[in-house]
């Protein structure tokens, strides 16, 4: 959806996505073969902490709710550092755990309750979404996702809390030098 949406928007010449997942692939696969965009969005079965991207490849990279799942953030960063072109930006949207009362008790509520009631209701397996919230509340956000971003070599790091602390953008850029 993000790089059917990056095509609409900037218009570039080619898009790779790439995913460990190859399920998750087929899904994409399907969506830009509906949007009939075949060939600008192509798909690489690829570890983000082990690109096979010559350096200095892509001017962006862009990820959803896909960060979270990193095995090593550190590592998945310093190779999105290598990829990108100078001055380059990295743009990802993560879940994250509201701050401020009360959308943060109904955020809790919501997600420590009726999540895992709901998934329990409809799904196989009874524990399918209850590592949702567990693994939302452990990742790094905010100012700490910011400062392992600058660790990480990325500069002009921002981040932008959307849906009232449901979900957070953050932008970061590989220096021009």
């Amino acid at each position: 959806d993000f790089a059917i949406l990056a095509n609409d928007i900037l218009k570039p010449k080619q898009i790779i996505g790439i995913d460990i997942s190859e399920g998750m692939m087929e899904v994409g696969k399907k969506k830009v073969k509906k949007a009939e965009l075949n060939t600008i969005i192509s798909f690489q079965h690829q570890d983000c902490a082990s690109l096979t991207f010559k350096n200095e490849t892509f001017d962006a990279a862009i990820a959803a709710f896909g960060v979270r799942n990193f095995q090593d953030i550190d590592k998945s960063f310093q190779e999105v550092v290598r990829v990108l072109n100078p001055g380059g930006v990295f743009m990802f949207l993560e879940l994250t755990t509201p701050r401020y009362q009360p959308i943060k008790f109904f955020y809790n509520l919501y997600s420590h309750s009726f999540i895992p009631f709901i998934t329990r209701l409809l799904s196989k397996d009874k524990r399918a979404y209850d590592y949702l919230p567990q693994s939302i509340k452990a990742f790094p956000q905010g100012d700490e996702m910011v400062g392992i971003l600058k660790k990480c070599g990325f500069t002009n790091v921002k981040s932008w809390s959307l849906t009232m602390g449901v979900c957070t953008i953050y932008l970061a850029e590989k220096s021009k030098v």
